[in-house]
């Protein structure tokens, strides 16, 4: 009889966007379909009933909530075990050898989130001849940057200054000092061999061999595009260049640590290692990739009518906004 009922509420989203050659900020209204809400959620109107409030709109009185309503069917999400946020795990792992004929068992991976709860995973790999490499997932697709490039990177750091502050942290005992010491000449040849020595060159650098993965537009230069891929790739719950310099130090350390048997491989299944995924975190995630697909269509759309000269693309024009925005799909359906 209630077959199609479902507890939900509109879902908007505010849209802003401004041309290169302009300085006003266009911005539209959106409504992109219907949202599940949670009874007894902060958004749900039985959240602070009682029990006589309940029975009187025709609930149960026992209702305790947690789950949704969709289609009349009650469902819920259950909670997700994922790796623990901002933790350096020491991993070993044979699958990391496939990566490649330099590649060894040894690796350290932290999963990085978001103030939205999305989250990306950074992981860099020990390499038989004592390099270092980062792993980047770029549509679903992994890629491998020097530890040496990587690291002026986050910020204008000397030689010498890198080569201080990751001895700085191994200094354990006098033989894993000169191991260690021998493991960052090598890091630092990474960079030196291709010339490379200031942040600029190093963002340029990575800007020009990533700039078609990431899609970015003539417009951009290299440095900007490089500026991008730091800013979305790594460490994505920090913001500043010295914190995330610092992460990356502590990553390497502890994986010298490992190779050199100085300190024990993690367990990602024990307790410690891990948290929850809660059902709002999962919306969140899901709900940031479909937005990021409804973005991605926009960009296409006005890059082709630009091609095309089929429609005069002018992004200071409201009208050409709302034309763009009404190809988006019903996100709250998906």
């Amino acid at each position: 009889m209630f077959l199609d009922i479902s507890c939900r509420a509109p879902l908007e989203v505010e849209v802003s966007w401004k041309a290169a050659s302009s300085a006003t900020v266009q911005s539209i209204t959106k409504r992109i379909g219907q949202l599940p809400i949670m009874l007894k959620s902060q958004a749900c109107y039985l959240k602070h009933m009682s029990t006589d409030e309940l029975r009187r709109v025709g609930e149960e009185g026992t209702e305790f909530g947690g789950h949704f309503i969709c289609n009349g069917i009650e469902r819920i999400i259950r909670m997700l075990i994922v790796t623990r946020r901002h933790y350096i795990l020491a991993l070993k792992r044979g699958a990391y050898r496939k990566r490649g004929p330099l590649f060894s068992d040894f690796g350290t991976t932290i999963r990085c989130v978001r103030n939205d709860e999305s989250s990306i995973t950074n992981r860099c790999h020990y390499l038989v001849d004592g390099g270092v490499v980062f792993s980047i997932v770029l549509n679903k697709a992994e890629y491998f940057v020097p530890a040496g490039i990587l690291l002026k990177c986050f910020y204008d750091v000397s030689d010498k200054e890198m080569y201080d502050s990751i001895l700085a942290l191994s200094r354990t005992d006098e033989a894993h000092s000169i191991f260690v010491a021998e493991r960052v000449e090598v890091l630092l040849g990474q960079c030196s061999r291709l010339g490379l020595v200031s942040k600029r060159q190093c963002l340029e650098y990575l800007g020009s061999l990533f700039r078609g993965v990431l899609g970015s537009t003539e417009s951009k230069t290299d440095f900007e595009v490089g500026v991008d891929l730091i800013r979305d790739n790594l460490f994505v719950h920090m913001e500043d260049g010295q914190d995330k310099l610092n992460l990356a130090y502590q990553m390497i350390s502890k994986l010298y640590a490992l190779v050199n048997g100085q300190c024990a491989e993690d367990n990602p299944d024990a307790l410690t290692h891990q948290e929850a995924l809660l059902p709002g975190h999962l919306l969140l995630k899901f709900m940031r990739e479909q937005l990021e697909v409804c973005l991605d269509m926009i960009k296409d759309q006005v890059r082709r009518d630009h091609e095309t000269g089929a429609t005069q693309v002018n992004l200071d024009d409201e009208a050409y906004g709302r034309r763009l925005l009404d190809r988006w799909p019903d996100v709250g359906q998906k």
